[in-house]
């Protein structure tokens, strides 16, 4: 045996390792221990009451980091801005540069959706690009005068029988589809290029760093008034 304390002892052997309490301990053993009941009893209620403590304070310190914490959270919503990002221009320290409606500023914690803008942004141009030719395409094959095939003519540049296919002929159908996939991209990066976010007071390389805490909501359409 070792490690005496006032009301029990560590009990060391080859089965393991174990506390025993001094008061479970027959009568001759506590005598050889000078276990006293009453200095036990005192000890064991010394010790719960320093672990009480110990919980009070950390109840307390809980407390008040919660409470620190929804103040902070509370005064952030109340200087929480919509911010519209126009162009990613890249990292600085951390954060994200971004030319956005309140000018060029250093974004905190810009959602991964919102950085993708460029992407989406490089997208959205292509299909507006397919549309046009698109369309001109099929301007210019309504005011070609139609005639019938050189049957002979085809055959000996391998575009009948077998050969290479005809090109294909862009189609209102075709520019449909493509209008339908550029307004479903448009919305969905309108939605993601406006972000909640507020100023941290701070600058760097002379830019304010706002800190973002998500993508803003949608904000509800305006009927038109009759």
């Amino acid at each position: 045996m070792d490690s005496i304390v006032d009301s029990s002892r560590t009990v060391y052997s080859d089965g393991g390792i174990a506390r025993v309490a001094l008061s479970n301990l027959p009568p001759w053993l506590q005598q050889r221990y000078n276990y006293d009941p009453d200095k036990a009893a005192q000890f064991v209620a010394e010790q719960r009451r320093k672990e009480q403590e110990r919980r009070d304070q950390y109840g307390r310190q809980s407390a008040l980091i919660q409470q620190q914490a929804a103040g902070a959270a509370a005064q952030n919503a109340a200087n929480t801005e919509r911010v519209r990002v126009y162009e990613i221009l890249g990292n600085l320290m951390g954060a994200t540069k971004c030319r956005t409606d309140k000018g060029e500023i250093l974004i905190c914690n810009l959602p991964n959706k919102t950085k993708a803008y460029s992407d989406q942004a490089a997208e959205i141009e292509k299909l507006k690009t397919q549309i046009e030719n698109g369309e001109n395409e099929i301007a210019d094959e309504a005011g070609r005068p139609r005639r019938a095939p050189d049957v002979n003519y085809l055959q000996s540049v391998g575009l009948m029988g077998g050969g290479i296919a005809p090109r294909h002929v862009t189609t209102h159908a075709d520019v449909a589809d493509i209008k339908r996939r550029l307004d479903k991209l448009e919305t969905e990066h309108l939605a993601s290029s406006v972000v909640l976010a507020f100023r941290m007071g701070r600058k760097y390389a002379g830019l304010d760093i706002w800190n973002c805490v998500g993508i803003a909501p949608a904000q509800p359409q305006k009927r038109p008034s009759k």
